[in-house]
């Protein structure tokens, strides 16, 4: 995490987030080291279908059509978070946790979506172990695709 920070700062960047699967863990690990505010705007946890709608504007056609847990809503809940937030980054996070398989998608499968100024991205994970392990996943490797990214980044 910590690099992740010095490159927000080396950028001049801020971030925010949507959440679902995550649950706040994502913005967890994103505040637990001091001067958080330097980098970070906010997050929403959104967890319901209600929530996404009615909080972080998610149109209900997408929701209908592909799912929450969709590459569609993922890119809608980080477009909309930085549109929210004021940020040049935004990430988000939409998947199945479990126990149970839900939108006929199965247990593991994950969506982050990531906007950096005008440019989207969404990776798609499928990851193993239970409800925890799974969301401990996500964000570790939502860490290292936003470090990635913003490694060869040029502001």
């Amino acid at each position: 995490m910590n690099e992740l920070i010095e490159l927000l700062q080396r950028l001049n960047f801020k971030i925010s987030s949507c959440e679902s699967i995550t649950g706040g863990l994502f913005v967890q690990e994103l505040t637990s080291i001091a001067g958080a505010s330097q980098y970070f705007n906010g997050g929403i946890v959104a967890y319901s279908d209600e929530a996404k709608i009615n909080i972080t504007k998610i149109k209900k056609q997408t929701i209908e059509k592909y799912g929450a847990v969709s590459k569609e809503c993922a890119l809608e809940m980080a477009v909309n978070s930085q549109n929210m937030f004021k940020t040049e980054i935004a990430i988000s996070f939409t998947g199945n946790a479990g126990p149970k398989t839900m939108e006929n998608k199965p247990i593991g499968l994950v969506y982050v979506g990531i906007v950096i100024n005008d440019k989207t991205w969404c990776e798609t994970f499928q990851f193993v172990g239970n409800r925890n392990e799974i969301r401990t996943q996500v964000v570790e490797q939502a860490i290292i695709i936003l470090k990635k990214i913003l490694q060869n980044f040029k502001k």
